[in-house]
């Protein structure tokens, strides 16, 4: 049994492979191609050693982009040793090529189970703006079998004046080639999960999703609250500017609608 969450960021991707590894039957590696390797999660100490182990022993493993070099490393050769120990994985849409053979190789993988995570687009950068600002992303609570640390105040959700580029950019670098990789899975092997869906009937979307998978539902808390608390326009500074600039944008518009409907 093997899955890849697919998503870009903000869209609980966390939250969701967390509840998954709860299960008796998963052992879940959080984020593979993640080019930072901190911390001192397994998943971290066997990915320091997977690189090493095929690739040598390098200063840096990154391109000048910020993410694993996949020119001057076979990532596939990465993704085959992780299956042998993991069974799930999530990927970002900005941490592979689309001309990476990693996906050659997930694609050959008739086990694989393809789990789609989806959110706002317009709440998700916000929630993305408001993560780097105050460098809290994650709330574990006490149901949580990692970072959980004990109770912790409330993490503030500051109103932020966001420059005219910003939502572009957040859709352009992270969300834009969507359709492009969830297309490279048949359709019967994929389930696309919303991040609302999700959070409001937790009890029915996460035994969906073992099922899908491919094991016995087992039912799982949810192990981290709500990250960004408040209505979109309010944490938006320069709501009305934003607004206005993004009145006819053939994608974004109907996100602006739909987070302000929401909120």
């Amino acid at each position: 049994m093997k899955f890849i969450i697919l998503c870009y960021p903000r869209t609980g991707s966390t939250l969701l492979i967390t509840a998954l590894g709860a299960h008796p039957e998963i052992n879940q590696g959080m984020e593979l191609f993640i080019p930072e390797q901190e911390g001192t999660d397994q998943w971290v100490h066997w990915r320091r050693a997977t690189f090493e182990a095929l690739y040598g022993h390098r200063n840096s493993y990154l391109n000048a982009d910020g993410n694993l070099d996949g020119n001057r490393f076979d990532l596939s050769l990465l993704a085959i040793e992780f299956f042998k120990v993991f069974n799930g994985t999530k990927v970002m849409y900005d941490q592979l090529d689309r001309r990476s053979n990693v996906w050659d190789y997930l694609r050959s993988l008739d086990d694989l189970r393809v789990i789609v995570l989806r959110r706002n687009l317009v709440e998700a950068a916000v929630s993305f703006r408001i993560a780097i600002d105050t460098n809290v992303w994650f709330v574990p609570n006490e149901n949580s079998y990692i970072w959980y640390s004990g109770t912790a105040l409330t993490p503030p959700s500051p109103a932020l004046t966001y420059p005219l580029w910003y939502f572009d950019w957040f859709y352009d670098h992270y969300c834009s080639s969507e359709q492009y990789f969830v297309n490279l899975f048949p359709g019967n092997a994929t389930m696309v999960v919303d991040y609302h869906d999700m959070v409001s009937h937790w009890g029915q979307i996460i035994p969906s999703i073992q099922k899908h998978i491919g094991v016995d539902p087992v039912e799982i808390p949810m192990m981290f609250d709500k990250r960004t608390q408040g209505k979109i326009e309010e944490l938006i500074s320069n709501y009305d500017e934003i607004r206005r600039h993004y009145a006819t944008h053939p994608i974004l518009a109907s996100h602006f609608k739909e987070a302000s409907e929401s909120s």
